[in-house]
């Protein structure tokens, strides 16, 4: 869109201080757009060699895997209204995963749905949690077997 804007103003490019707003806000666009698709193309967990290393919101953090570490889900329903016609809006969902170490909590992985389908992400969230934990589980045994 901010490319779009940008180049449509570039061609027909007169000085006028409203050409000038839309050609920065076309900008600021195109650099926002960039900003979100390097953070959602490198969001990612891991865990390998007893060490869990995650990303998200471009943060990365790294944790040695322990009985410590567990991993929750949290799931958030927020109604929209809008203001412009009484009675309307929408209901969408926020399941969100979470690593509890330590007593701190960092989140590793948030998605949403709208409220059709949250009966699914519910289903996904427990899904996850119960197959991230059952991972940190068999690396942690693993882990404590080649250290005995």
């Amino acid at each position: 869109m901010g490319l779009f804007i940008s180049g449509c103003l570039i061609c027909n490019f007169n000085a006028d201080p409203l050409t000038i707003f839309g050609l920065i806000l076309g900008i600021v666009f195109t650099i926002f757009s960039i900003v979100i698709l390097i953070k959602q193309s490198t969001d990612y967990i891991c865990v390998e060699n007893g060490q869990l290393t995650f990303r998200n919101s471009l943060r990365k953090k790294s944790f040695s895997t322990s009985n410590k570490i567990k991993v929750t889900f949290e799931e958030i329903q927020e109604y929209v209204k809008l203001t412009s016609q009484a009675g309307s809006g929408s209901t969408f969902n926020v399941v969100e995963l979470f690593i509890i170490y330590e007593g701190s909590k960092y989140r590793i992985l948030d998605f949403q749905m709208n409220a059709y389908t949250m009966d699914k992400a519910k289903k996904l969230g427990n899904e996850l949690s119960a197959l991230i934990n059952a991972y940190l589980q068999v690396n942690t045994v693993n882990k404590s077997s080649l250290e005995n």
